[in-house]
């Protein structure tokens, strides 16, 4: 992509749904579609005066990049066709008077199928509204096919490869005065008006784009990063005719050496701000025979510092024709670049230079913190002065923390952090290096580390809402958003979690507008679950999946972990039906719980091996246990005490049984601290990123290795794992809201409480951010005691609960002997106390005795 003057995109502006399209959908006349189309529009006007404001509605199937008289505004976000989000910018500040002009770039890829519903929708989408002048997109428009990108080489799972030639693309298309008269005009893509409307709705609203919906997230933000290192700088010998389907593979197979035939003179300046130029030349085209072994071909690797979604840039000078193929790494291999990971992510781009000074910048991001650029088939050199990355990411502010005495444990919350943070742009991914999609039940784990780490942030609202849109008629969910239709790809671990998931953020921030949008969806999803249950009322095998990320779990006839999740599913509808007055079913849901409850109580625990079973089979309870069914039994309230007691009994005689099958599980910690057992929580949380911090890594990884997962208690290998992934978060949650205890009573925080679970840990701090600010508590042993500081954002009750003390310990509380009325004891009849506290905003509490 072209890149004449790169502005930072202004936030979207604030507008309720907008209803006065009068722009149809346009696109090329010519009829081709393929693998990667890149189309190009634009459209000139005439403004009599400089209009007293400017705002422009865009919107494209599938992404675009958009130009105001020659300035960048903005990319579009991905979104379902049927519920196709449009962008509004203000645009004021770059129209004039006199001319204007109006210019898009739009990818679409019908190749890519399991990406949307609807793959063959192909548009765009314009309207200017300026002050009494409108312009629409229409078929006045210019529309152009390129031809600087070569279709048909994928990149991974759902993006394509950008193999450009600069030589074939339009300079300046984006400016005022570019010449477009031999340019083909844009064709409506709904050509005629629908029966059943007629034209009493604009053409903007026909399907597939029936809904539009405005852009429900905020503009991303935009950093250049220079590379910080250059890690090797050298040349390569071309062994093969090189074709563009085989950049990643060649680039993985290429040694670099030191160069002897090429050049690349003053590489550190790439490090620097572009004053000074890197000169590159690969060996003589025209060498002697007597003398020629080969093509050598300049390459230089460069390091961003950190793992990153980036566009790659850059500026040169270079005569035409040269190649630069550009491979993109996680991380190094025996110091190396390998772009190829699989046949589903061969990681590599490449950029054709022509004649004279250029600039370029891929349309995509890209997963990356290492590159590669080789330059092939230079005749001449070529002037570098800059290569860039520029990262996209939200703009969340770092608001949650935890600090305590183990440094690993502060690693892991660190790690989790960075993970969350990679795994969205403008929607929540399973990960960004090969599944760009919001995987309903990964990417849920993904929403508890935004709550605790940044807050409320709008793209965690926007999870429910996009996968409420992708709600079949039976009441399951898809599989994943955007995504296709077939049953196949619903999993009904996946739609559960998405209840669990929402009582969650209403607990946080007392959201009952969003519970009430999307009650209808719930209601469905709940009497689904209720018709699966047989006379028995407990839950066989339904006609989903159910995955679970590759976990060691037994799955037959009446699934432990299916039954557990249905229940708890009804006791939090029952809680959010009563938060927006929907309270027909609540009695039945939690009288449905109740049973369910007791029936996995009884049947499924196995009294020999002191845990619960994995299934019933036959209506016995299975020798396979795991730590997903004993995980929820605990957190879901469905053990008693003494089953709680033999379950981590039985895991802290074989730690091995519990954590090791199952890598994406995010619920083992939570379960561990909630049983009072933080030491197994800690062992669990350093067997698992002990190993990640040794292989050099800083964010958590798809199933926990690189190389293989253990599905069937046998390790095999597995393809393109990705290095970032959402699924394994748990971490941050389980650290904020059990170990530190720190967790609303009440919607909203209305009343907070605090249960501190030191457990070996002589310190630690945490900080959860709530709706109207802060939730913090610090720990520490002092000279036999234990103190415990908490501060709130404003006064409120408070409810401190102190788990780990003995029924004759001492209390103070800011200094004041408590009196032996101002304790109670814990709802479960454990003997620690537990304090009501109000009028104040920051405590601190003494705790002396055993």
């Amino acid at each position: 992509m072209e890149i004449e003057r790169l502005i930072p995109p202004d936030a979207p502006v604030a507008t309720k749904p907008f209803t006065a399209w009068t722009g149809k959908w346009i696109w090329t006349a010519d009829p081709t579609e393929g693998e990667g189309d890149f189309v190009y529009f634009r459209r000139e006007f005439e403004l009599s005066s400089v209009p007293p404001a400017g705002v422009l509605r865009s919107a494209a199937d599938r992404e675009y990049a958009l130009w105001v008289n020659g300035c960048f505004v903005g990319r579009g976000l991905i979104s379902d066709p049927r519920f196709k989000r449009y962008d509004t910018r203000d645009v004021s500040a770059l129209l004039r008077r006199g001319k204007n002009c109006i210019a898009a770039l739009v990818y679409h890829d019908i190749s890519i199928h399991r990406w949307t519903v609807c793959p063959e929708a192909h548009g765009f989408l314009c309207q200017l509204e300026a002050g009494e002048f409108t312009l629409v997109s229409d078929e006045d428009w210019a529309a152009r096919r390129s031809e600087a990108y070569l279709a048909g080489v994928r990149f991974d799972d759902t993006t394509m490869a950008e193999i450009y030639d600069s030589r074939q693309a339009p300079a300046g298309w984006q400016q005022i005065g570019f010449d477009d008269a031999q340019w083909p005009r844009a064709v409506a893509v709904i050509a005629r008006v629908h029966r059943l409307f007629r034209a009493k709705r604009p053409q903007a609203r026909f399907f597939p784009w029936i809904h539009l919906v405005p852009a429900d997230v905020a503009a991303h933000a935009y950093e250049r990063r220079r590379p910080v290192r250059v890690v090797q700088c050298g040349e390569v010998l071309q062994r093969r005719e090189a074709s563009p389907q085989d950049i990643a593979v060649r680039l993985s197979l290429e040694q670099v050496q030191p160069c002897e035939k090429a050049k690349v003179e003053r590489v550190e300046a790439l490090l620097e701000d572009g004053a000074s130029a890197v000169i590159v030349r690969n060996s003589d085209p025209n060498e002697s025979g007597d003398t020629f072994d080969g093509l050598r071909n300049a390459t230089v690797v460069l390091d961003f510092g950190q793992l990153m979604n980036a566009r790659l840039g850059f500026r040169l000078k270079a005569p035409a024709g040269a190649k630069i193929d550009i491979g993109y790494s996680y991380r190094l291999e025996d110091g190396r670049v390998i772009p190829y990971v699989s046949l589903r992510t061969p990681m590599a781009d490449q950029y054709t230079t022509r004649e004279g000074e250029q600039e370029w910048q891929t349309f995509q991001w890209r997963h990356c913190r290492y590159v590669q650029l080789t330059f092939r088939d230079l005749h001449g050199e070529i002037e570098l002065f800059n290569v860039w990355a520029e990262e996209v990411r939200n703009p969340f502010a770092e608001r949650g923390e935890f600090v305590c005495c183990d440094q690993l444990l502060n690693q892991a919350f660190v790690m989790s952090r960075r993970t969350a943070d990679l795994c969205v742009v403008d929607h929540t991914m399973d990960n960004p290096s090969r599944e760009r999609r919001q995987h309903g039940g990964d990417c849920s784990g993904i929403l508890r580390v935004f709550w605790a780490c940044f807050g409320d942030v709008a793209v965690g609202r926007k999870y429910f809402v996009q996968h409420m849109e992708g709600q079949h008629g039976t009441g399951i969910h898809r599989g994943a958003y955007p995504g296709v239709e077939e049953a196949e790809e619903s999993l009904m671990g996946h739609t559960l979690s998405f209840v669990l998931r929402l009582y969650e953020h209403y607990m946080l921030y007392a959201d009952a507008d969003l519970v009430a949008r999307l009650w209808l969806g719930i209601e469905r999803l709940v009497e689904m679950c209720c018709s699966f249950l047989d006379e028995e009322g407990l839950m066989p095998l339904p006609p989903y999946g159910i995955f679970f990320d590759w976990a060691d779990l037994q799955r037959e006839d009446y699934p432990f972990i299916l039954n557990a999740w249905c229940c708890e599913v009804l006791r939090r509808a029952a809680v959010l039906g009563e938060a927006v007055g929907r309270t027909a079913q609540v009695a039945r849901w939690r009288a449905v719980a109740h049973l369910l409850a007791e029936g996995l109580r009884e049947r499924w625990w196995n009294e020999e091996q002191g845990a619960y079973s994995d299934c019933l089979i036959d209506a016995k309870a299975s020798e396979h246990i795991s730590e997903h069914a004993n995980s929820l039994a605990i957190i879901f309230g469905i053990a008693t005490s003494v089953q709680i007691q033999r379950i981590v009994d039985a895991c802290s005689k074989d730690r091995a049984a519990f954590g090791a099958a199952s890598p994406g599980w995010i619920h083992l910690p939570e379960a561990f601290i909630r049983a009072g057992r933080v030491d197994l929580a800690i062992d669990w949380i350093h067997r698992h990123f002990s190993r990640l911090v040794a292989m050099g890594l800083e964010t958590v990884p798809e199933v926990w290795t690189l190389y293989g997962e253990q599905t069937p208690g046998t390790w095999r290998c597995r393809n393109s794992r990705a290095v970032a992934q959402g699924a394994g978060l748990g971490v941050p949650w389980a650290l904020l809201t059990e170990l530190c205890g720190i967790q609303p009573l009440k919607p909203g925080f209305q009343t907070v409480r605090f249960a501190p679970q030191p457990g070996p840990l002589e310190s630690f701090r945490g900080s959860f951010p709530g709706p109207d600010g802060e939730y913090s508590l610090a720990y520490e042993k002092r000279n036999g005691e234990s103190v415990v500081e908490i501060a709130l954002p404003k006064e409120k009750p408070v409810v401190l609960d102190i788990p780990f003390a003995a029924a004759e310990a001492i209390f103070d509380v800011d200094g004041r002997r408590l009196k032996p009325d101002e304790t109670i004891e814990m709802p479960n009849g454990a003997p620690a106390p537990r304090f009501h506290l109000r009028g104040r905003r920051e405590y601190q509490i003494g705790v002396i005795g055993p």
